[in-house]
Order: C-alpha cells, then structure tokens, then sequence
C-alpha cells in the first residue's frame, strides 16, 4: 500500500477492480458456520484495503498504515467509560469522548487547549493577604 502511486489512476482503478473481484470470491469460499470470528476479521481486513484503494482514488492522498494511535486512544476511551465513567453522566461521557476525538484528529489543537487549561499561557499570579480586608497582587 505504501508504494502505491496516486497519480497512476488507472493502475490503481485496475488494482481496485481485480481487488473487488478477489473479494467477492473470498467471501463466496469462507464458510459462514464454521469459523464466524476467523472470517470476520478476514474480511474486515480486506474491507480496510478495499477502503483505502477508494480512498486514494477519491482523494489522492495516502492515510496513514498504522492503527497504533487508534488503539491508544480506543483503550484510553474504554478505561474511562467502564473504570472512571460508571458514575458520569451522559452529558460528560459524551465530553470526554468529545475531547478523546479532538485529541486523535487534532493533536495540535488539543495541545493548545490542555496548555490553556493548565495556565501555561496566562501570567503568572501571586496574591499576598495582608488583612482580612485587603489583599496585594501581582
């Protein structure tokens, strides 16, 4: 997939093609009953190439191979629902998954929201108490 060529539509339209046509077979050879775990994820997989070939084709550009940052993400998600979440509501379940997309289709947007969070763009601020009425700060 890597050394795929998006200008070479028609190399890759005959590769889709051939693609489909192999997958339409596969489907037809996999048994149903017998292995239904084994012949969903084949064909999962094949749907993910089938995909992105589509993809190339539509768009011309290349999408990432590695799944290693979904997963990260997908267990950070899991781990906060089903641990942490039990006791949220709706509404800040649906927050946190919120922030959990922005972070996986964003990173730089979301650096800068955690930086502002956190204060790191504001200055700094001390306060200094001299009374119970009065108080200095800077």
């Amino acid at each position: 997939m890597a050394r795929l060529d998006p200008g070479d539509r028609a190399a890759l339209q005959d590769l889709l093609a051939a693609s489909e046509r192999a997958f339409a077979e596969i489907q037809e050879i996999l048994p149903e009953d017998a292995f239904p775990h084994t012949r969903r994820y084949v064909l999962g997989l094949i749907e993910d190439g089938l995909a992105y070939l589509r993809h190339l084709l539509d768009t011309g550009e290349k999408v990432l191979l590695s799944t290693n940052r979904l997963e990260s993400i997908l267990s950070r998600v899991v781990l906060r629902l089903k641990r942490i979440g039990r006791r949220w509501s709706v509404t800040g379940a649906i927050h946190m998954l919120a922030a959990c997309l922005v972070y996986a289709l964003h990173p730089q947007r979301y650096a800068e929201v955690e930086a502002a969070v956190r204060g790191e763009h504001c200055p700094g601020v001390s306060i200094l108490i001299t009374s119970l009425k009065a108080a200095w700060s800077t």
